[in-house]
């Protein structure tokens, strides 16, 4: 063998082999994958302004949000459905005035919603019940019983009710079907 018969393993030509060509290397195939970025990257700041300009636009101008409720308008929630006893007679007694005024009463009392319990309970200790609702309005005087007073008799009467009556109910609600106080 001669030195001319060395085989040439770096250039490939005439055996079949295909070398990458020149042109696809360097700078050239690194242009459209950097010019994407570039273009996704523009796309995102674009998106990003365009987003705080919309919530801007909602805040409006003195930085407070456009959906901020009032106040004066504060959220109650639900209010709770109660079961109801209203079986108590319309009772009349007479204040404790000096001059006695007469008040016609009919208490209609709120429990929580089907409990047999205290419908039980309430239905049981009915006579009681008529009892201290004449009592308690026997020891008012007519000025107590007026009627920007009503929601503190209520809550009294309900206080009272389920500490001293009541063991194993309560009672939630208590509205007057009926208040008269009258002029004897």
């Amino acid at each position: 063998m001669s030195d001319n018969d060395e085989l040439d393993l770096g250039e490939g030509e005439g055996l079949g082999v295909d070398t990458p060509s020149r042109k696809g290397r360097g700078l050239g195939a690194l242009l459209p994958t950097l010019l994407k970025y570039v273009a996704i990257g523009v796309g995102a700041i674009i998106l990003i302004i365009v987003v705080i300009l919309i919530v801007d636009k909602v805040r409006g101008p003195s930085g407070a949000s456009a959906t901020v409720v009032p106040a004066t308008q504060a959220w109650q929630g639900r209010r709770p459905e109660y079961s109801w006893f209203s079986s108590l007679p319309q009772i009349r007694t007479r204040t404790s005035d000096t001059v006695p005024r007469s008040v016609v009463v009919k208490v209609v009392l709120g429990y929580d919603k089907d409990s047999k319990v205290a419908q039980n309970e309430i239905t049981n200790r009915s006579y009681e019940l008529r009892d201290f609702i004449r009592s308690y309005f026997s020891r008012k005087r007519a000025d107590d019983l007026l009627p920007e007073n009503e929601t503190k008799i209520k809550i009294e009467m309900i206080e009272q009710i389920n500490s001293t009556i009541l063991e194993n109910a309560r009672i939630r609600e208590l509205l007057f079907e009926q208040l008269d106080v009258v002029e004897m």
